[in-house]
């Protein structure tokens, strides 16, 4: 289903910016499909079951169908964003990531 369990939200008061929408995470080897929702503190991806053992990072199906627990960034942690190409069709972005742990800086993309 199109639904997006909230309980993964990191703040209680966080309100959805945006519908629930139907996206993938895209590495090299893998397409991992899912659902985002951006709110006004973070970015969240959370993975489809793909098949009936699917389970979620706690172990748990989501009771909406889902697959439970999602990957979450932070909007501080977002320092700039790019269109991609997925094939011919202008409809991926990457986005890019810089955050400071333990006193290193990590930077990385996720590319949706």
């Amino acid at each position: 289903g199109n639904s997006f369990d909230t309980t993964n939200f990191l703040h209680i008061h966080e309100q959805p910016l945006t519908p629930v929408l139907r996206s993938s995470i895209k590495t090299p080897l893998l397409e991992e499909k899912g659902s985002i929702v951006l709110t006004d503190y973070a970015l969240y991806f959370q993975p489809a079951i793909l098949s009936g053992s699917a389970m979620s990072n706690n172990g748990n199906i989501g009771s909406d169908g889902s697959g439970g627990k999602a990957q979450v960034w932070c909007l501080e942690d977002v320092v700039a964003f790019a269109r991609r190409y997925d094939g011919m069709k202008d409809r991926a972005v990457e986005i890019y990531l810089s955050k400071m742990e333990g006193g290193k800086s990590f930077h990385h993309s996720v590319l949706l």
